[in-house]
This record gives C-alpha cells, sequence and structure tokens, in this order.
C-alpha cells in the first residue's frame, strides 16, 4: 500500500514508521485505528515479522491487512497462540503497489471491537 515514490516512512527492523505524509491509504488507516482506540500498528515488510512481533507484544486480537497468501499463513502461525485474528484482503495484491479498500478496513476493525466488548461482559 505505500506509495515507493512519495512514502517518507522511516525504516526500522523489520517495519515500516508511517510519518503519515497522506501519499497513499495508510496514513487513512491509521487515523481509523486512533478512531477505534487499537493499541498498535506495525507496517511490516512481510508476513513472518508477525511472530516476533506477537511474542513481544501479547496481544489479545490482531486485525491484518494483507494479500490472500500471508493473511492464511497468519492464520496458521497463531492458531496456537491464543490470539484471535481478523485480516482484509488486499483488493491488488503483490509485492509492491498494493491497495486495500478503506470501507473494508473499517467495518473488520468496527466489528473486531464490537465482538470484544461483547465478549468482556
Amino acid at each position: 500500500m505505500r506509495n515507493t515514490t512519495v512514502c517518507t516512512a522511516i525504516e526500522k527492523d523489520s517495519c515500516y514508521i508511517c510519518t503519515e505524509c497522506g501519499g497513499c491509504k495508510i496514513s487513512e488507516i491509521i487515523k481509523l485505528i486512533r478512531e477505534s482506540n487499537y493499541r498498535n500498528l506495525y507496517i511490516v515488510k512481510g508476513g513472518r515479522a508477525i511472530g516476533k512481533i506477537i511474542r513481544k507484544q501479547k496481544p489479545e486480537a490482531i486485525v491484518g491487512i494483507a494479500c490472500f497468501f500471508e493473511g492464511n499463513q497468519a492464520f496458521k502461525m497463531l492458531e496456537n497462540e491464543n490470539v484471535a485474528v481478523q485480516f482484509v484482503p488486499l483488493i491488488k495484491d503483490g509485492c509492491a503497489v498494493t491497495d486495500t479498500d478503506l470501507t473494508e478496513v473499517e467495518k473488520v476493525l468496527k466489528y473486531t471491537i464490537r465482538s470484544e466488548s461483547n465478549q468482556k461482559r
């Protein structure tokens, strides 16, 4: 999803730190995440970084935006980790110039929060 021609994200380890330059949809996704009170956002270079993040952060749930292959890999990787996983498939995948549907991202973010609050009752 990063527009590499204008992106000013900072590379750190296996992640990017978005500077919210507005050159792609990631800054809009960050806004949705803040509005939904999610704890953290990771923009990973590849799915393998997820395992390291999960071991360090120990989340109860994650929402990912990924191609079908990476989304499926995340489900498999986390099936024994007691972590709820939701993901929004990319509408244009590949290794670069990917895209997602922001309406779907917003639906999944809001649904996941509602589901978590219902389970805590």
